[in-house]
């Protein structure tokens, strides 16, 4: 399963639309987060191309803005979408008669926000991983934090490739996850459908 995600800017100009499906058109992809979608209230729609887009929105006004980008291969998959705010949104897919998997997708605060609204943000996803839990779980998107190198061998929730210099909101990310048991990563392969139970064991959460 290819799970990625997009920071699109906005979703209501028609131009960034063709942009994002020109930019999609050139890789495999089955679930795409969406983030900084500005797009106000929540909408869920099925499109021409019969694949299905989900928006959470702030109702008032078209500030930020999650989603997903749902291929329509997985439609019958799909258990649940729900939008928390317009910073964070859930999905839960059935991936075989005996695993289910929850993508949280994020667009936490900029770094001209307060750092409270950031740890608002990292509460409620904390508060998402409580609930009903599934064997995978996968927590995305933008989240406006450079982590840097790795500085110490105790900071087990990333790799050794990491660039350049952490900020303050890099340690709050890497906080969040040693926390949480989360690993930090660009891109990792958990499982193909032949491999389900070999490797789901390995990867049961990553970020």
């Amino acid at each position: 399963m290819h799970i990625c995600t997009y920071n699109i800017r906005t979703f209501r100009e028609e131009e960034k639309r063709k942009e994002f499906e020109e930019e999609i058109s050139k890789i495999k992809w089955d679930i795409i987060g969406l983030s900084e979608t500005k797009c106000k209230g929540e909408h869920l729609i099925k499109l021409k191309n019969g694949h299905t887009l989900y928006t959470s929105g702030n109702a008032n006004n078209n500030k930020h803005g999650v989603g997903f980008l749902i291929h329509k291969k997985l439609e019958e998959k799909v258990i649940s979408i729900k939008g928390i705010n317009e910073r964070i949104a859930q999905l839960t897919l059935k991936i075989n008669q005996r695993y289910k998997m929850k993508i949280i997708q994020v667009y936490a605060p900029t770094t001209g926000y307060d750092d409270q609204e950031v740890i608002e943000i990292y509460q409620q996803v904390e508060n998402l991983l409580k609930e009903e839990k599934t064997y995978f779980t996968i927590i995305m998107g933008d989240f406006n934090a450079k982590i840097g190198k790795k500085q110490d061998d105790k900071e087990t929730a990333m790799d050794n490739f990491g660039i350049g210099d952490r900020n303050d909101r890099g340690k709050m990310l890497i906080d969040f996850a040693l926390k949480s048991n989360l690993q930090i990563t660009n891109m990792r392969r958990i499982f193909d459908t032949q491999e389900t139970r070999r490797k789901s064991n390995k990867y049961k959460r990553y970020k």
